[in-house]
């Protein structure tokens, strides 16, 4: 049985400068991220590992006006990190 990827979806602000002042633009955004295991750290040097996984894959970015955009590194660091506060972060397997 091949496992789905799950689609997660969240937003980020942009600013935008006008002449008179600022602006956001929401950004709404669609996710995969891959299975992630946390490094195990302690213990015996036998049993210690790195985390693996857990990379972000950007499906989509449309603000209100369906106009797609570019995320920049910072907002993608805002998705990842979004992502992490979300309760739950277990597969289904």
């Amino acid at each position: 049985m091949v496992a789905r990827a799950r689609k997660y979806y969240t937003h980020v602000y942009r600013e935008l400068f006008g002449e008179r002042r600022a602006d956001e633009l929401k950004i709404d955004v669609v996710y995969t991220r891959s299975r992630y295991f946390p490094a195990q750290t302690y213990g015996p040097a036998e049993s210690c590992y790195p985390a693996e996984g857990g990379e972000i894959e950007i499906l989509a970015a449309v603000d209100q006006f369906g106009v797609d955009h570019e995320l920049t590194d910072a907002e993608h660091a805002e998705v990842d990190a979004n992502f992490r506060d979300v309760e739950g972060d277990e597969y289904d397997d």
